[in-house]
């Protein structure tokens, strides 16, 4: 017995639910903006959104209800994406960030990361895979000429070191010699000399002295934030405690180091004394190269040393610090990144 039309009708009408829920989906798949395919289980093409189209230059005509690998005339018959769809895939219900170069003939060559789900589609056993393409090829071609020009810019300063090195050596080499004919006048020959010579020949030794170790400084600095020298950490708390040693006029100099605990990823080191002290308005100025904030004749040095600590401690991804009064002392804070994945490189180079 023949059913009635409208039975037939009904059956062959996709329901108001299954169409409400295709909208549905086809509207959310549209508003991502990265290019997404839809694939069923013989990984043709269900639904794909003008993102797709817009990248890789495709028409619907070359894409819906075909093949993946026939997309574009056959663009996308790419041997790691047949790895990755026939392989790996179907072992795991889903898969991030694999990686896939090829050149295609519209748009060139281009690197991809592509990002796989399988689904079930409700209420059925049809399987659907979720296919997200993320075109990472400039951020790759970003990230290589960056990798070329750290190595030159590696090389240039590996040139500089050595001429820095050399001009250094050059410079000082006069310099020792008139510190030691100074001092070979004022052995030999002192006894010629009035007071008023000998002094300007002691400042003369004095001055060429002062001046080695002005080069010394520079060069410290120089080499600061330089990859790959040994004792950074200790460099760091070797300067500060000399420091709280050096400027103190207490009968019984005393300098404590010690860690204050740690703040978000950093731990925080203390290095406090009970020297002079320094006034607040010089609390930045005293890391600057060469600042001094008293004379020669009452405490010796160039003035480089807290400069090159603050440079080692920022190269080491950290930041320095202090908290001072005249006559109270000095507590310096440094700030040092825990031990993390990518804090772990820099601080072995530093230890």
């Amino acid at each position: 017995m023949p059913e009635p039309q409208g039975t037939i009708t009904r059956l062959k009408r996709p329901s108001q639910p299954l169409r409400n829920g295709h909208s549905y989906a086809h509207a959310i798949v549209e508003t991502v903006r990265e290019p997404l395919l839809i694939l069923d289980s013989d990984l043709r093409v269900k639904l794909v959104n003008r993102s797709f189209y817009k990248t890789f230059h495709v028409s619907p005509e070359e894409t819906e209800d075909r093949l993946v690998y026939e997309l574009g005339d056959g663009q996308w018959d790419i041997p790691k994406l047949r790895e990755f769809l026939e392989e790996i895939l179907p072992q795991n219900s889903q898969f991030q960030d694999f990686e896939v170069e090829h050149d295609f003939p519209a748009i060139g060559r281009k690197t991809m990361l592509l990002n796989a789900r399988r689904l079930r589609q409700e209420g059925t056993d049809t399987e659907l895979l979720l296919l997200a393409v993320e075109d990472v090829t400039e951020r790759k071609q970003a990230e290589e000429d960056l990798g070329n020009l750290t190595d030159a810019l590696e090389r240039r300063v590996a040139e500089l070191d050595t001429f820095a090195y050399s001009v250094s050596h050059d410079l000082k080499e006069p310099l020792r010699a008139i510190e030691a004919f100074g001092r070979f006048m004022l052995e030999d020959y002192g006894d010629r000399f009035d007071e008023q010579g000998r002094e300007y020949l002691q400042r003369l030794a004095a001055a060429s002295v002062r001046m080695q170790r002005l080069i010394d400084d520079l060069l410290a600095l120089s080499r600061s934030s330089r990859p790959s020298r040994p004792g950074r950490v200790e460099q760091i708390f070797r300067n500060l405690i000399g420091n709280g040693l050096k400027f103190n006029e207490s009968g019984r100099p005393l300098v404590r180091v010690g860690f204050k605990g740690e703040e978000g990823r950093m731990g925080v080191f203390y290095v406090r004394d009970n020297g002079i002290g320094i006034e607040p308005q010089y609390h930045e100025r005293i890391f600057g190269m060469f600042q001094r904030l008293h004379r020669r004749e009452e405490y010796d040095g160039t003035g480089a040393g807290l400069a090159i600590v603050k440079r080692v401690v920022e190269y080491l991804g950290g930041r320095i610090w202090v908290e001072s009064e005249v006559g109270a002392g000095s507590t310096f804070f440094v700030a040092l990144p825990l031990c993390t994945k990518d804090a772990a490189p820099r601080m072995r180079e530093a230890a």
